[in-house]
């Protein structure tokens, strides 16, 4: 009995400090662990430093090896004065050097010795008819060529020189009237043939130059220009006046 009593009053004594622990341990947690540093370590005497990261170099500039395209318009001259149109495609070879391809109209490229040709026709019919006649005589020109264009300067603004040579077709369209008539087709019951240099087509050789100014807006320019084409037509130069300007992209 005794012995029993001994067993019961040791596991009460246990059973007390168990609940007082476990009280205490609820009372006062442990502080939590202090944050990682985020200040790197400093690296141990004779230890070799991370070699940098390369930085990303920035975007290449634009290459001044660009090509253009430009379309033009304005007004052409020889005798007559008339509308021209035409395109340039320009690519960039060196600094300031660009090889051009172009083709170009104009309304009217007649020269005076065809128009004093085509007066002396109506003159003889009006002599041998007896009535007033009137000749009159137009020629479209066409042309396509390649060449050169050096620009003088940089910047936004730059002025600059051309030269191309190429290939001109030209088509003679006279025009006869008797008596306020068209006979421009009967021409040969009248006794009258009309040479080659009054009707048909001419294809010659030809010759260009200019000068003329570049002003960049971003990618689109206007371009001015000057420029003076020779068709080397069969005894006389056809020497054509050409002033416009136009829109061009760069691409």
């Amino acid at each position: 009995m005794n012995e029993m009593r001994r067993v019961l009053a040791g596991l009460m004594m246990a059973g007390m400090l168990a609940m007082s622990g476990t009280a205490f341990a609820q009372a006062a947690p442990p502080p939590p662990p202090p944050p990682p540093s985020t200040t790197p370590a400093a690296p141990a005497p004779g230890a070799q430093r991370p070699a940098p990261k390369p930085s990303t170099p920035p975007p290449p500039a634009s290459s001044d090896s660009r090509g253009s395209i430009v379309i033009t318009g304005g007004v052409a001259a020889v005798q007559h004065v008339g509308a021209t149109i035409g395109a340039l495609l320009a690519f960039r070879v060196a600094d300031r050097v660009d090889v051009v391809g172009e083709a170009a109209w104009a309304k009217d490229a007649v020269t005076r010795r065809r128009v004093e040709a085509a007066t002396s026709v109506a003159s003889f019919l009006q002599t041998t008819q007896g009535k007033a006649a009137v000749g009159t005589i137009e020629a479209p020109a066409f042309y396509g060529g390649g060449g050169i264009r050096v620009m003088l300067s940089g910047g936004s603004t730059r002025p600059y020189i051309i030269g191309t040579g190429g290939v001109a077709r030209l088509v003679l369209k006279p025009v006869f009237t008797l008596a306020g008539t068209d006979v421009t087709t009967n021409l040969t019951q009248y006794g009258i043939t009309l040479g080659s240099d009054l009707t048909g087509e001419v294809t010659k050789p030809a010759f260009g130059g200019g000068i003329g100014v570049i002003a960049d807006r971003g990618r689109w320019y206007v371009d001015a220009s000057f420029r003076v084409l020779s068709i080397q037509t069969e005894g006389q130069a056809t020497n054509v006046l050409r002033a416009g300007g136009g829109i061009g992209f760069t691409f």
